[in-house]
């Protein structure tokens, strides 16, 4: 059933003709690395793949190297064209207006809204949006969403803001939690920080873990802060397999903005789907130090290895 969040008077806009796969269109509209105000765009009906109850939606970024934009995640939807063939960035005027969950089928009305296109990836988004943009909303479900499947190598620029599964995937670094950090340095988390609370100086949220795949390339996997999820004790899984979440072309500033063309975001753990069990079908351990400062532990060092 369609749940209106409209009053009676928009209601009258759902009887437009939404068009099919729309989001290509807007390119006519957008101009490389400027915001232009939208007009004249027809509603259309897309996907919801984020969804406003994560804390690992978008980057909260930095506006100076000691202060943090903390909105910037709960105002930010994830959208895509229902067959999954492109994705469209919402952003929201305030936290509040952002209510969608991941696999709503929703009606927008763009027009008002202001569109940028990234000038690398050529990804799109409209920003300054109100509740007023979504003219309906339908709740969805996991088996009614495609999910691109594929090789880091397969990536490309049609694949930004949309929800994919990466295959053959391990941890590069498998030691530590999904995000190690100078916990001082991140946002509050009761969980972790307790009483600790006057001793964080909040100085960044946005982090990042690598991963390799089967056939040697890499991608940065993007993890705010404000998760908890991040540092759950059981440290990175050891194996292979597949992690799923949105492909952004984000930039970070903690990182010198140089964080690859691609960085995927997932929802949850549970977006991590990899074996706990330290085993990889295509890398074998090379060498392995002992050093002081690990506690005697084995630091190991991998390289290519057979795949059959």
């Amino acid at each position: 059933m369609i749940r209106n969040i409209m009053i009676p008077g928009i209601l009258l806009l759902i009887g437009q003709v939404c068009l099919a796969g729309p989001i290509k269109d807007l390119e006519s509209k957008a101009v490389d690395g400027r915001r232009v105000p939208l007009s004249g765009v027809p509603n259309m009906e897309v996907v919801v793949i984020s969804d406003c109850l994560s804390e690992n939606t978008a980057l909260n970024p930095n506006t100076s190297y000691k202060d943090v934009d903390l909105t910037i995640n709960r105002k930010t939807v994830y959208v895509q064209e229902p067959d999954g063939s492109k994705g469209l960035r919402l952003v929201f005027e305030a936290r509040q207006y952002n209510e969608l969950n991941r696999y709503d089928r929703i009606v927008l009305n763009l027009n008002g809204g202001w569109i940028e296109k990234n000038k690398i990836t050529g990804a799109l988004t409209v920003s300054k949006l109100t509740p007023l943009c979504v003219i309906s909303r339908e709740s969805g479900s996991e088996a009614d969403v495609p999910v691109k499947e594929r090789l880091i190598s397969e990536l490309t620029d049609d694949d930004v803001y949309t929800l994919v599964s990466l295959k053959d995937m391990e941890f590069a670094f498998k030691d530590g939690a999904i995000v190690n950090i100078k916990e001082n340095y991140g946002q509050f988390v009761e969980k972790y920080h307790g009483d600790y609370k006057k001793e964080m100086n909040y100085r960044m949220d946005g982090a990042m873990n690598m991963l390799k795949d089967a056939h040697g390339s890499a991608i940065g996997m993007a993890v705010n802060t404000l998760c908890e999820w991040r540092r759950d004790g059981e440290g990175v899984p050891q194996g292979s397999g597949v992690v799923t979440g949105v492909l952004v072309d984000e930039q970070m500033r903690r990182y010198g903005n140089n964080t690859g063309r691609y960085i995927i975001r997932p929802r949850d753990r549970a977006d991590i789907k990899i074996d706990p069990k330290k085993k990889s079908a295509a890398w074998t351990l090379l060498a392995g130090n002992i050093r002081d400062e690990y506690n005697g532990k084995f630091v190991d060092f991998e390289a290519a290895g057979s795949t059959d």
